[in-house]
C-alpha cells in the first residue's frame, strides 16, 4: 500500500498498530538474560516508528509513548549486555544516526537517549 492509499484510508478509518507483540518479544529476550536480541528488537521497533512517523502521527498519541517505552527499553538492554568496547560503538552509533537522519521529531528524543546510554556506560 503506497502513502497515498494509506493516508486516504486513515482519514476515513483511522488506524492504530498494535506493536505489543514486539514489546512482549523483547520483554521476554530480557526475562532470559539476552539483552543483544531484546535491543535488536527494540532497534527495530523504533526504527520502523521513526522511519514512518509521517504515515501514523496522529492516534492520540499511542506512537509517542510506544516510541518512548522502546527507546528506553534499548537503553536499558544495551547497558545491562555485557558489551565489548566495539559492540557497544554500534549501538550507539545507531543513535547517533538516528540524531543525524532520523525524523525531526524524534532528534530531542535520539539525544537524550544517547546522553543516557553514554552515562550509564562510564558509570
Amino acid at each position: 500500500m503506497d502513502s497515498q492509499l494509506f493516508d486516504e484510508h486513515t482519514r476515513e478509518f483511522p488506524v492504530v498498530i498494535d506493536f505489543s507483540q514486539f514489546a512482549d518479544l523483547g520483554e521476554r529476550y530480557q526475562d532470559r538474560g539476552r539483552y543483544r536480541q531484546a535491543a535488536a528488537v527494540y532497534r527495530g521497533l523504533v526504527a520502523g516508528i521513526d522511519d514512518n512517523i509521517k504515515l501514523v502521527d496522529g492516534a492520540y498519541d499511542h506512537y509517542a509513548r510506544v516510541f518512548r517505552e522502546g527507546l528506553d527499553a534499548y537503553i536499558k538492554c544495551v547497558t545491562a549486555a555485557d558489551l565489548s568496547s566495539s559492540e557497544y560503538e554500534s549501538y550507539e552509533q545507531f543513535l547517533v544516526e538516528r540524531i543525524e537522519s532520523g525524523s525531526q521529531i524524534h532528534r530531542e528524543q535520539f539525544e537524550r537517549a544517547l546522553s543516557s546510554l553514554q552515562a550509564a556506560i562510564e558509570e
